[in-house]
């Protein structure tokens, strides 16, 4: 079985604007949770049932596992940026292909990196709003946002992967 090339995709614009918003988020996350931490009561709300009402309890030890999920996931996935070749392809992948399906499936990778960073600064924010406002109202509105914004993502560039093959 033969392998997929492996070649150097050069970063675009929108790749570098990517990686910079993605670690812009995860920064922004660190100093958020370095902030709020000492404010949080020591039991905060660490799950939400489908209507977004608090429904799972636990340490306030809990609000830093998320940002330390967020930066695990950032870690991760520019891990994974670097190897394009390891990808399951919807096409077979020729070194005449490769370069346009590598170029799109970087692009989806570091879209989901930006989204699933931004993912996890949202529950860290909802979780700082339901701990210091307990009428607050608006976790069906983040959990919403959530799915749009990571299958959104996922349906765009599978889209685009298949025009390009």
């Amino acid at each position: 079985m033969a392998h997929p090339p492996k070649i150097l995709v050069p970063l675009t614009a929108t790749d570098r604007l990517l990686e910079v918003l993605a670690l812009f988020l995860l920064l922004g996350s660190w100093i958020y949770a370095l902030l709020m931490y000492p404010k949080l009561p020591e039991t905060i709300a660490i799950h939400f049932d489908g209507q977004g009402n608090p429904d799972g309890y636990g340490g306030k030890v809990f609000f830093l596992i998320e940002v330390a999920v967020g930066t695990a996931l950032y870690v991760l996935l520019t891990f994974l940026g670097r190897h394009p070749e390891w990808f399951n392809y919807p096409v077979k992948v020729t070194t005449d292909n490769a370069p346009r399906l590598y170029g799109w499936a970087l692009q989806m990778m570091r879209s989901l990196k930006v989204v699933l960073v931004g993912i996890f600064a949202a529950i860290q924010w909802q979780t700082v709003q339901v701990a210091l406002h307990p009428d607050f109202s608006g976790t069906a509105y983040v959990i919403g946002g959530i799915l749009i914004a990571l299958f959104g993502t996922i349906f765009y560039y599978l889209i685009q992967l298949f025009k390009q093959s």
